[in-house]
């Protein structure tokens, strides 16, 4: 019995502790479970408070800013920088301490910047990782620099102007004055200075951090960056620079251009001798200033290259296209930019022959048709064909203005050809027309009605050349004529032949547009309709040697290669066949009684 007892005994307190074993396991997993939840908690808390915030111990310069939003920390940045910029900086040098303020280097902090760099490591890992990195931001600090610049040339000023040692000692660079109309030249004088990349590294270390470090300055030799010799140099350029022509010139399209010259000789009060650096060195170069060379182009050239940008419009009047508007490219003259391109082309020798040629800076804004989803397919500029009718006489202008509008807001047919002289229509004193030189027979010249109209024809030739539509005839002038420079873009037309005709080979409908600029002396047509994928490239002019029995004609020839937008491809060549000018008799007027000849090859 007592053994029994004793063996139930020992029963009972194994349950006892098996009972208690697994009470206390039970407590543990709930304590587990409640202080992981609490951990989830507190780290999901924590993650959705910091989610537009900076990480917690985010410091920038010497600020902490975690825990703020972006505008607190920008705030927060912005007023300890003005602070800092008050406080006073410590120069030694030989022995020696000066002190400024922080602000006097010229240093300029950039608090944008600085908030996106502390971002920038966190917002380049994922959600998890973020939020991982924002609990553990509770424990580990996070330092950054401040974002910022030190302006060199206010750094050189201020530590000479307040050390007494470099002021004294100052690099003296050769110069150059006019006395009497004669050159004086004062020589260089070597100085002392400091090695701008270290203080800048320690200025760098000491602003980034928004701390009160001490600025050590060393001394060191510096030569003149201008001597004599370059003087010298200076003056040699200058010579040849007074004797100068300088030629602007604006090419409007590749073929047509205006230009503009002075001798600088005559403006002798716009050269000054600029210091510029050269590779690791300097030179003294004499160059034209900005203050002279803004006026003369703004008065003589921008007001005369300026043109708005006008925009056209195609609405449906009962099924008709009605045309609202011409499309003119605007063009307007940078001033600035021009007067670098000048000073640029001056400074690398660039003129040849005593003749500097710049091109203008102009800047374009392309024309365009406000609505191209138009029903009549007509939504962006194809081509533009432009010539020059600088020098014509008074009635070779009215002709040409007086014949410009019958070409005007003309619709050409998909698959249809336009024929120049079908449009042009009879050409006579009854129809306003004018008498001009005309080109005869091939070989003279006489006035007669419309004399100018082929400036219309060889423009829009030009269009029709560059679009890459199919021309079916076109005709050269019997010698070249200097209103359709280059060679070989000419297109002369004859009551009934020869023709300009040509083809609309493109899906969709094609718009004739003209205007004619008489202050600049320019014929312009654009062409309007719908692009293909059609590619163009034109090649010309190409001198193709002497023809006839006696090598009295030569020949220019264009080739037009065109890609289309099915990959095929096609290429075209024009020959322009011309006689020697003098060759060309020259008529007189022809008499009343005289039957007239109309658009004779003009």
């Amino acid at each position: 019995m007592i053994h029994t007892f004793s063996i139930a005994r020992e029963a009972s307190k194994i349950k006892a502790v098996e009972l208690s074993s697994t009470i206390y396991l039970r407590l543990f997993i709930a304590v587990f479970a409640f202080l992981t939840g609490l951990f989830v908690i507190l780290v999901s808390v924590n993650s959705i408070y910091l989610a537009d915030r900076f990480l917690w111990n985010t410091t920038i310069g010497n600020v902490d800013v975690g825990g703020m939003n972006w505008t607190e920390a920008q705030h927060a940045l912005l007023a300890s920088t003005e602070r800092y910029k008050k406080e006073k900086l410590v120069l030694t040098c030989l022995g020696e301490e000066y002190s400024i303020t922080n602000g006097q280097i010229g240093v300029q902090f950039d608090i944008d910047e600085s908030l996106k760099n502390a971002v920038l490591p966190s917002a380049q890992r994922d959600e998890l990782e973020r939020m991982n990195q924002r609990f553990f931001s509770l424990w580990t600090e996070s330092r950054h620099a401040l974002s910022m610049t030190i302006l060199n040339d206010s750094l050189e000023k201020i530590l000479t102007a307040t050390i007494p040692y470099l002021d004294s000692h100052r690099t003296v660079d050769a110069a150059i004055e006019t006395k009497n109309g004669q050159f004086v030249v004062t020589p260089e004088k070597p100085g002392l200075t400091f090695p701008h990349q270290e203080v800048v590294r320690q200025l760098n270390d000491r602003f980034g951090g928004l701390s009160n470090s001490p600025i050590e300055i060393q001394i060191l030799k510096k030569n003149p960056d201008i001597t004599v010799q370059h003087v010298q140099m200076a003056i040699s350029r200058f010579q040849k620079l007074i004797n100068t022509y300088v030629r602007m010139y604006y090419d409007y399209d590749g073929y047509s251009h205006d230009e503009w010259s002075f001798l600088v000789r005559d403006h002798r009060d716009w050269v000054r001798f600029s210091k510029i650096q050269s590779g690791s060195g300097f030179e003294l170069v004499p160059l034209l200033k900005p203050a002279g060379l803004h006026a003369h182009l703004a008065q003589r050239i921008a007001s005369y290259l300026y043109r708005p940008q006008e925009n056209i419009t195609i609405e449906s009047d009962n099924g008709m296209p009605r045309i609202i508007g011409t499309a003119k490219d605007g063009c307007a003259l940078d001033i600035r930019a021009t007067i670098l391109a000048i000073n640029d082309s001056i400074r690398h020798s660039k003129a040849r022959w005593g003749v500097l040629s710049v091109p203008l800076r102009v800047k374009k804004l392309d024309a365009i048709v406000t609505n191209p989803d138009n029903v009549f397919g007509l939504s962006e500029i194809l081509a533009v064909g432009m010539t020059d009718f600088f020098g014509s006489p008074d009635n070779r202008k009215f002709n040409i203005q007086h014949a410009a509008p019958r070409f005007h807001n003309l619709i050409v047919p998909s698959d249809s050809q336009f024929s120049f002289v079908r449009a042009m229509g009879p050409v006579d004193s009854l129809h306003g027309y004018r008498k001009e030189l005309i080109i005869v027979n091939g070989d003279s010249t006489e006035p007669q009605w419309g004399g100018g109209i082929c400036q219309l024809s060889s423009t829009l030739y030009r269009a029709v050349l560059f679009s890459g539509l199919e021309i079916i005839h076109r005709t050269s002038h019997s010698f070249e004529v200097k209103y359709y420079q280059p060679a070989g873009l000419d297109a002369t037309v004859f009551d009934p032949a020869p023709d300009f005709v040509f083809k609309n080979d493109t899906p969709g409908n094609l718009l004739i547009q003209n205007y004619v600029d008489m202050e600049r002396t320019k014929m312009v047509f654009v062409l309007i309709g719908k692009r293909d994928g059609r590619t163009v490239e034109c090649t010309g002019p190409v001198e193709e040697g002497l023809f006839g029995d006696l090598q009295d004609k030569y020949a220019f020839s264009w080739t037009r290669d065109i890609t289309f937008g099915d990959g095929s491809q096609r290429q075209d060549k024009f020959l322009s066949v011309y006689k020697n000018k003098h060759l060309v008799k020259k008529h007189q007027p022809a008499a009343a009684s005289e039957p007239v000849i109309l658009a004779a090859n003009r």
